[in-house]
This record gives structure tokens, C-alpha cells and sequence, in this order.
């Protein structure tokens, strides 16, 4: 897009992450559709969004151990009129690589997505990241407690 590093700077104005993606998106999407990549960069795009929730999914929620495992709850399934059911998810190892995983693999679309715009005429050809299925959103299985059970909080 010519200067980056001023639209870098511009997005870092903006705090919202879902509008910096869009802003982003809005910026590079016609430049990438005229190179041939309008698709590429939509799966990246649809990507990052869902590495975006999971990744709020844990930042935004209140922790606690549940008949001994390491639980957590998003702040939208907290009924904070009505606190006496909370449903708690348990994180599950399977889940958690699984996400792990994805976000390696929007992390290389986006690297493959940067070097083809930043080279003319790419010398060598590096494919597409292989496509791994989205993983699920919830770290794994809910449960519903009373509030203030469990072992600890």
C-alpha cells in the first residue's frame, strides 16, 4: 500500500480489534483482489476474526476451578441479575492445540499474503498454507454451577 508503517500507525489509533480488522480490510482488499488474492486474503481475513474471539473468549473471563479443573466463564454467559447458575467451561487440552494450531496457520497466511505483495515477481513459488478446519470456539465442556462452588476460586 506503499507507507505501512503510517498505516500501521493509524490502525494503532483505533482500539477496537474488530474495527482495526476492518479498517485493514477495507484498505487492502481492492489491492489484493487486482493481484489475484481477493480469496487468500478473505480466508485470512475470516482467520483472524475467529483467532480474535477465541482469543477474547479467555481475556474477557472470569476464571475458577471446578471440581478440580482449571474452568472458565465468558462474561456474556454470566446472567448478573440471576447468580446463582453460571455456566462454567473446562479447558481441554485437545481444544486448546487445536486452537493453537489455527493460529499458526493465520499467522503463515498472513506472512504469505505479505511476501506476495512485497515481491513483484516472486522467484520462487511458496504455497499456500495447508488449510486446517476452524477449531471450536469454547476451550471445552460447560457445566453448571452455583456460584461460589467449586474449589477455589
Amino acid at each position: 500500500m506503499g507507507d505501512k508503517f503510517a498505516v500501521l500507525e493509524a490502525l494503532n489509533k483505533v482500539s477496537s480489534e474488530q474495527a482495526r480488522i476492518e479498517i485493514a480490510n477495507s484498505l487492502a482488499k481492492h489491492i489484493l483482489e487486482a493481484r489475484g488474492f481477493g480469496t487468500k486474503f478473505g480466508e485470512a481475513v475470516g482467520a483472524i476474526n475467529l483467532c480474535r474471539k477465541i482469543r477474547n473468549q479467555y481475556a474477557h473471563a472470569q476464571w475458577m476451578r471446578v471440581d478440580g479443573k482449571l474452568s472458565f466463564t465468558r462474561t456474556d454467559n454470566i446472567n448478573w441479575r440471576d447468580k446463582d447458575s453460571i455456566r462454567w467451561s473446562t479447558l481441554s487440552l485437545d481444544v486448546l492445540e487445536k486452537q493453537e494450531l489455527y493460529f499458526e496457520y493465520t499467522r503463515k497466511c498472513l506472512i504469505w499474503l505479505e511476501f506476495q505483495l512485497g515481491t513483484p515477481k516472486p522467484s520462487v513459488a511458496i504455497p499456500w498454507p495447508k488449510h486446517i478446519h476452524r477449531p471450536p470456539l469454547d476451550a471445552g465442556t460447560a457445566t453448571t454451577k452455583q456460584a461460589g462452588t467449586g474449589s477455589g476460586s
